[in-house]
């Protein structure tokens, strides 16, 4: 069937619009699933008796959220974030390159992004992906500089890699 169930079990977790566009339900059921991750992630408690399993939903999802929609680069900002928890680094390149690619100066799918990088090690990136992740910051700076302050104060690492290319350019 079409309908999928949110991370706690309910259907309620999709806008009402989504229900009639299967990419979008997917992408919404998806981030459902990530943000209840990422929440458990940051408070270092988790309310799951199975997270890889929950994260392996929300890949499904956002892949197939994908079959139907490839072009949706905040969709596979998310599928970078899915990649990026389950630890699978080769997803998550993959679909960071493709989310820049497709919307390079989108300071919400920036944000996103950003998120991506804080649960893996930001120095483990090529010079391609550090100028990327350089520019979802300026981005940042100019249109959302108090959600960006947020979240380089959840992740030293992205602070100070961001310090440290800064002084080398």
């Amino acid at each position: 069937g079409l309908r999928a169930a949110a991370p706690y079990g309910d259907w309620r977790r999709v806008s009402s619009a989504a229900v009639f566009d299967v990419a979008r339900y997917r992408f919404e059921l998806g981030v459902a699933h990530l943000d209840a991750l990422v929440e458990d992630a940051l408070s270092g408690a988790s309310r799951f008796e199975d997270p890889a399993a929950l994260v392996d939903d929300s890949v499904e999802l956002l892949e197939a959220s994908l079959r139907r929609a490839p072009a949706d680069a905040q969709t596979w900002a998310a599928l970078a974030l899915a990649a990026a928890l389950r630890r699978d680094g080769e997803l998550m390149e993959i679909a960071l390159r493709r989310s820049w690619e497709l919307a390079p100066y989108n300071a919400a799918i920036s944000g996103l992004r950003l998120t991506t990088l804080v649960f893996v090690q930001p120095e483990s990136l090529d010079v391609g992906a550090a100028e990327a992740l350089r520019r979802d910051v300026r981005v940042m700076r100019a249109r959302q500089p108090r959600n960006l302050d947020a979240l380089l104060a959840t992740s030293p690492e992205l602070r100070m890699f961001l310090e440290v290319s800064e002084m080398t350019n």
